[in-house]
């Protein structure tokens, strides 16, 4: 199931987000918002024939950015430990809980 809602969250931004050069992140693992190894990032590969392109995840090699999209998968908590700005952000719910903790003091 939650390999189902990461492809759909992916599916209904990757369109938006190729058209305006924005990086889609769906975090690997619990850690902190700042650590790259918290993130995959989605990268998409275009194909001669349908469906056209195949979505592939790989490491990050940083962490998300103010133009950035982000989804945090079911069972991963990430932690914001410094101010943080994103342009959208999904927490996917399912047997597990994921979730964003903000730090006190710190915006996000």
């Amino acid at each position: 199931m939650n390999r189902i809602i990461t492809l759909v969250t992916i599916l209904l931004f990757s369109s938006f987000i190729r058209m305006n050069a924005q990086s889609l992140y769906i975090s690997a693992t619990t850690g902190d918002w700042n650590v790259a190894a918290t993130w995959n990032i989605v990268s998409f590969q275009t194909l001669p024939f349908p469906p056209f392109y195949v979505v592939v995840q790989s490491p990050a090699t940083t962490p998300p950015a103010a133009t950035d999209y982000v989804n945090v998968v079911t069972g991963h908590t990430v932690t914001v430990t410094a101010n943080e700005s994103i342009a959208f952000a999904t927490v996917n719910s399912g047997g597990a809980t994921a979730k964003i903790i903000v730090n006190s003091g710190v915006v996000f």
